[in-house]
């Protein structure tokens, strides 16, 4: 009995010594492998790389089964994707995003204004009426006016506007126009009735022109100081009844008290 017991506690013995050796020699081999080097992982459906938090994109969603993708021009979608020439959607060119870095945006505004009126007016005939023995003080009233006048304005500007006052502004608003008057009298048109009755007029101004630069903070709350320089518009009253104009000036203006109070010197 005893002799069965000591070989059984040999066999054992041999069991756990090979175990032993087992782990030891899986344990030095796990250790002299190599670091194998860290790649990033491939962009997948779920998971994309973002630049910034500007850019921000959906991924690709099939609304319905038997859709085609939205890349093939399917419109069947809950969102849309950014277009710089649709100005209805996320465009850098309307400063949704920045276009240099994080912090510098631009945006570019078109407008178009176009008036075309024709009218009866009394019209004075004049000492040189356009129609021979027009003899009545009031001539021919018929008129007809057209006018045009088309606005570009380009904005450079610094920070994160939708939050706090912009650090730096560039701004240039150039505005173009040309009218057009057809009568059927002299003397209306111009001073000097040889002008005929017809008038063409082309005009060029700037309607913005300025820097604006961010002095300093006054509060957790973004009270600011700033101050503009160059074309502006100039305000006297809150609805702008009694002086509204765009005048070449400086201007030092800011906020206080969380925004409750507002200040401007020019």
């Amino acid at each position: 009995m005893p002799g069965r017991m000591s070989s059984a506690f040999d066999r054992l013995r041999i069991a756990c010594l090979a175990s032993f050796a087992t782990c030891g020699v899986t344990f030095a081999f796990a250790q002299s492998q190599p670091d194998a080097p860290h790649e990033p992982p491939l962009p997948t459906v779920d998971f994309l790389p973002l630049p910034d938090r500007w850019r921000i994109d959906l991924g690709e969603w099939r609304r319905y089964a038997d859709a085609a993708p939205y890349s093939q021009g399917n419109e069947e979608y809950p969102w849309t994707r950014d277009a710089w020439w649709n100005p209805y959607r996320r465009n850098v060119l309307k400063g949704d995003s920045p276009i240099v870095g994080q912090e510098w945006f631009f945006a570019l505004t078109a407008t178009s204004d176009t008036l075309i009126e024709t009218r009866r007016l009394p019209t004075p005939s004049g000492v040189s009426a356009a129609t021979p023995g027009s003899d009545p003080f009031f001539g021919n009233g018929e008129q007809f006016f057209a006018a045009e006048t088309l606005l570009l304005s380009v904005e450079l500007f610094k920070g994160d506007a939708a939050y706090r006052p912009r650090d730096f502004e560039l701004r240039a608003t150039p505005v173009f126009q040309r009218n057009y008057l057809r009568l059927q009298e002299n003397n209306a048109t111009a001073i000097d009735p040889r002008e005929g009755d017809t008038r063409d007029d082309r005009f060029l101004a700037w309607q913005e022109l300025f820097v604006e630069v961010h002095l300093t903070d006054l509060s957790p709350s973004y009270d600011f100081v700033s101050s503009r320089i160059g074309v502006q518009p100039f305000i006297s009253d809150f609805r702008g009844f009694v002086f509204n104009d765009n005048e070449p000036g400086i201007r030092l203006f800011g906020n206080a008290r969380s925004n409750r109070d507002q200040w401007n010197l020019a």
